[in-house]
């Protein structure tokens, strides 16, 4: 077992471990022998260390609930299908621009962790674990020389693209241009692993508000 193996084995069991200046800092679950485990945390200190400065999110491990262990199953029988992708088109406010927009979805994303988490097999059992934050799935489209039908296969193609629940965030934005210099439209699709109905409708109104004022300069 690797060392990050083993912390990530700790913060599955709920361990927490963070930095304050350069002193390592750490807080054990309630009623749990720590005799056995210290002289471990002692012995990859400085690997510890190097994964809180330069790496934190992948200490962000969690288990995954039964709904979510049930739909992690079924991506792996078939990843290929579309069939639990969501998505919702955003309709651009005048005057944003692509910059705009990749600067509300980067507030959305430190707002919202469960957008930035993918779902690697940790020890034979899929677990969630956070992402770099930094990486995102973002991509511009022009559809300036496209049919009315061209461009509905286009959104249907983006929407219709399967997720890699392993390697991958469970989200990703496509902006859409219907006249190749600014957004129009914006398809924010996600797997249905990291949402249900509640959560779409929650996060598309701050999408929306954080790209205008991004564009307004707020």
């Amino acid at each position: 077992m690797s060392p990050l193996e083993f912390f990530i084995d700790l913060s599955l069991e709920r361990w927490s471990f963070w930095m304050e200046g350069d002193r390592l800092k750490f807080r054990a679950p309630e009623s749990v022998p720590t005799e056995e485990i210290l002289p471990r945390i002692r012995e990859y200190k400085s690997e510890l260390l190097h994964i809180l400065k330069n790496e934190p999110y992948q200490l962000s491990a969690y288990p995954l609930t039964y709904g979510q262990r049930a739909l992690w199953y079924i991506w792996k029988l078939a990843p290929e299908s579309s069939a639990y992708n969501q998505s919702i088109p955003l309709t651009s406010p005048l005057g944003a621009s692509y910059e705009n927009w990749i600067e509300s979805f980067r507030i959305l994303l430190d707002r919202h962790p469960m957008l930035s988490t993918r779902f690697p097999l940790h020890a034979t059992k899929p677990i969630q674990q956070r992402t770099d934050p930094a990486v995102m799935d973002c991509a511009w489209s022009d559809l300036s020389q496209c049919t009315m039908n061209e461009r509905d296969a286009a959104a249907r193609k983006a929407h219709e693209a399967p997720f890699d629940l392993e390697t991958s965030a469970a989200v990703r934005f496509r902006v859409f241009s219907e006249d190749g210099t600014t957004p129009s439209t914006v398809l924010f699709t996600m797997h249905h692993i990291i949402c249900d109905g509640w959560y779409p409708r929650g996060a598309t109104p701050g999408t929306a508000y954080y790209s205008k004022c991004s564009c307004l300069g707020q």
